[in-house]
């Protein structure tokens, strides 16, 4: 009767294990996507050159955009870390009892690390071509002032 009864718990543990895993595996899986599409969508963007003075405001609000909403993203990625630290954690423990299957959390995360230092680099350098375009333009703006 005893056994019966630890044979049951330990099958109610495993499949709330289960559950508890996918739950996890789908939630750092569904914010590693969401932060993704954030750095891709933030990359197009810092990829165009405005041609105008237009256009450069335009850019600069755009950037600071990117930049406010880039805090609350990082913010995400260090929680998805530390989520991720604890799936695998758990994943080892209940490796050859679960259905859960590990997929490629931890190396989705790694990856977003270095997809935050790649997005860093890129807003550095959008400002520095900021500032190369509006000299550029002060220039062009000179030059037909002078020859008017």
């Amino acid at each position: 009767s005893i056994t019966a009864f630890k044979t049951e718990l330990d099958d109610q543990y495993l499949r709330l294990a289960d559950a508890l895993l996918a739950v996890l595996k789908r939630v750092v899986t569904d914010h590693c996507k969401d932060i993704s599409t954030f750095l891709l969508e933030a990359s197009e963007k810092l990829s165009a050159r405005p041609l105008s003075i237009e256009d450069i405001a335009a850019s600069q609000r755009h950037w600071h955009d990117l930049y406010t909403q880039s805090d609350a993203f990082k913010a995400r990625s260090r929680v998805l870390s530390d989520l991720s630290t604890v799936f695998g954690a758990n994943i080892q423990i209940v490796s050859s009892m679960t259905t859960v299957e590990p997929g490629s959390i931890t190396e989705d995360v790694v990856m977003l690390e270095a997809r935050w230092t790649q997005f860093d680099e890129e807003m550095e350098a959008f400002n520095e071509m900021i500032d190369i375009q509006r000299d550029s333009l002060r220039a062009l703006l000179l030059d037909q002032v002078i020859e008017t």
